[in-house]
């Protein structure tokens, strides 16, 4: 699983959708009629027409590195 992003055809920025998705079910999605809200211009864009990818997080078992006390 991972967080879906996307590039605003607008702007050109990556956008985070704040949704977590897997690859599999993005594939399934890109022929649906699905908009997503973008930060950085006023229209909703649908998610067929964009460029679009997951950013898998890092897995919860391993833990991140601490900054030195």
């Amino acid at each position: 699983m991972g967080i879906l992003l996307f590039e605003c055809p607008t702007t050109g920025h990556s956008v985070s959708s704040g949704i977590e998705v897997d690859r599999i079910s993005l594939i399934s999605l890109s022929g649906e009629t699905t908009y997503l809200y973008c930060p950085h211009c006023p229209e909703p864009h649908l998610l067929a027409d964009l460029v679009a990818w997951t950013y898998d997080e890092v897995p919860k078992s391993e833990t991140p590195l601490q900054p030195p006390s």
